[in-house]
C-alpha cells in the first residue's frame, strides 16, 4: 500500500511539472502587423516596437516560445479565424466582434487615440470635426475613419490629402501644404521621431474618435495560456514596463529641416 502510495505521489508531481512545461514546449504562434511605433519591420528586418518589447518579455517570464509570424492584416484575421495562429497581440474587441466565437482577450494593456495633429503656431483646434471645415488633413490612403469624421469628408465639408504613409503627411504639414494630419498618438510621436523633428512644434488639436482598450486576443484552442498572460501582463504594468517601452520608441529628438524632394508623394 505504502508502495501505491509513492507511486501516485510521483505521478502527481510528474504532471504538475508536465502542466507547467505545456507552453515551454511549443512554439506559440503570434501575427506581427506592420504598425509603428506598435510593431516595426520590413521584409528584410526582424520585427521590433512597444509590442515586440513586451512580447520578449513575456516569453522570459513564462519560459514560452513565440514563432513571430509578419502577415498583413487581412490575412491576419483570415489566419487567426482559421486557428493557424494562436495570438493576435494588437487587438480590440470592438474591432474584431465577428470572430467573438473563437477569441478570448487578455486584460487592456495598451491604449491608442486617433487624433488631428497640427502645427503648434498655428491657431487651429475644434470640439466638433465640423470646426475644421474648409481645412485639409491628411490621412493614409484606404483608412477608414469613425462615422463623423467620415462624413465630413464624404460631405466634403473638410478636404481630405490620401498619402502613403504617415512620415509623408508630416513632412507636408510642415511645408504647410496640409492643415492637419489625423494620425494615433503615439504613432505621431513616433514618426516626429523619426524625422528627427521637435514634438513642441505640434499640438493635438482634436481627438479623431473614441480610445481604444489593446489587449492580446487568444485564440480559444488556447485558453489556459489566458490567465498566465493576465499575471505577467499585471505585472508588467504595475512595474511600469510597458510604459518605458512606449518611452522608448516614441522619442523625439531635435529639430530637422525639409527639403521639397521630401514631400514627393
Amino acid at each position: 500500500m505504502s508502495r501505491l502510495k509513492a507511486l501516485i505521489v510521483v505521478v502527481f508531481f510528474i504532471s504538475l511539472v508536465s502542466s507547467s512545461n505545456t507552453f515551454a514546449d511549443e512554439k506559440l504562434r503570434v501575427s506581427a502587423i506592420n504598425w509603428p511605433p506598435y510593431f516595426i519591420y520590413d521584409e528584410h528586418t526582424e520585427a521590433s516596437g512597444i509590442v515586440s518589447d513586451v512580447l520578449a518579455e513575456i516569453k522570459k517570464r513564462l519560459n514560452v516560445e513565440l514563432e513571430i509570424i509578419k502577415l498583413p492584416q487581412k490575412r491576419m484575421v483570415t489566419y487567426f479565424r482559421r486557428g493557424q495562429l494562436d495570438i493576435d497581440p494588437t487587438s480590440s474587441k470592438v474591432w474584431r466582434e465577428a470572430d467573438k466565437d473563437v477569441s478570448l482577450y487578455t486584460i487592456p494593456y495598451l491604449k491608442v487615440q486617433k487624433v488631428i495633429f497640427v502645427k503648434h503656431s498655428t491657431e487651429i483646434t475644434g470640439d466638433y470635426i465640423n470646426d475644421f471645415q474648409g481645412k485639409t488633413l491628411g490621412s493614409i490612403l484606404g483608412y477608414h475613419h469613425n462615422f463623423f469624421v467620415g462624413k465630413a469628408f464624404d460631405d466634403q465639408l473638410v478636404d481630405r490629402k490620401d498619402s502613403r504613409s504617415h512620415d509623408i503627411n508630416l513632412k507636408l504639414l510642415k511645408a504647410d501644404r496640409i492643415d492637419g494630419l489625423i494620425i494615433e498618438r503615439q504613432a505621431a510621436k513616433y514618426w516626429i521621431s523619426q524625422l528627427n523633428d521637435d514634438i513642441d512644434a505640434y499640438k493635438e488639436a482634436y481627438d479623431a474618435g473614441p480610445a481604444i482598450d489593446i489587449s492580446m486576443r487568444i485564440h480559444k484552442s488556447q485558453a489556459a495560456l489566458l490567465p498566465k498572460l493576465n499575471r505577467v501582463l499585471t505585472e508588467m504594468i504595475a512595474e511600469g514596463f510597458i510604459k518605458n517601452a512606449v518611452a522608448i520608441h516614441t522619442k523625439t529628438p531635435k529639430a530637422y529641416i525639409i527639403s521639397e524632394n521630401d514631400l514627393a508623394d
